[in-house]
């Protein structure tokens, strides 16, 4: 029960952030405490980890105030930080906004993979991540043949079971959105997720 009412709530503050107009929450009848859970559900929201939404500007809620006023382009010092100008940009601010960790090695893959020869058409065999070892730097990849294949990877380079020379290319996150290696009969095979 509690936790339904407490994610009604923050679904509810999210809804109305966006809403209000600077101005209106600056002339708004919300608390302090209040408007620091706002603003800390709005800073965790766009990545700036500023901890949970308790309404008490700690630490945490001030390095990621601070943060997100450094990537704004906006005064950080204590007496400038919190402004109508900062309002502005949190409420406009994107998803994703203060940078998460850049991984430089594979995270996540889709489920399944298809793959075509030198841009040409899509094979009908999709390959499918069966296991991902991080610990080993391996990822087991399986066909809808049956096959298996091994690709053993340094950061964004891999080598195929085969001994072929093959690179990942990812998100900022980590998720692998292609993947290409040279064959014997193709001098590149690309994959990308299957839709």
């Amino acid at each position: 029960m509690e936790f339904t009412v407490q994610s009604a709530v923050t679904t509810y503050t999210s809804e109305k952030l966006s809403e209000i107009t600077t101005e209106k929450l600056l002339r708004s009848n919300y608390s302090v405490k209040e408007l620091i859970s706002l603003i800390q559900k709005r800073l965790n929201e766009i990545g700036c980890s500023a901890g949970s939404a308790d309404g008490v500007w700690g630490q945490q809620t001030n390095a990621a105030a601070v943060e997100f006023a450094k990537k704004s382009g906006l005064p950080t010092s204590a007496d400038d930080l919190i402004s109508e100008t900062f309002f502005d940009a949190l409420v406009n601010a994107r998803e994703g906004f203060c940078s998460e960790p850049r991984f430089n090695v594979p995270e996540t893959f889709a489920s399944a993979y298809e793959y075509s020869c030198n841009g040409g058409p899509v094979f009908n065999d999709v390959w499918s991540i069966s296991r991902h070892d991080k610990r080993n730097k391996v990822v087991y990849l399986r066909t809808t043949k049956g096959d298996t294949e091994e690709l053993s990877y340094t950061e964004a380079r891999f080598k195929t079971s085969e001994g072929m020379d093959g690179q990942f290319f990812f998100t900022e996150k980590g998720y692998v959105y292609k993947f290409i290696f040279v064959s014997k009969n193709c001098s590149q095979i690309t994959f990308q997720p299957k839709e």
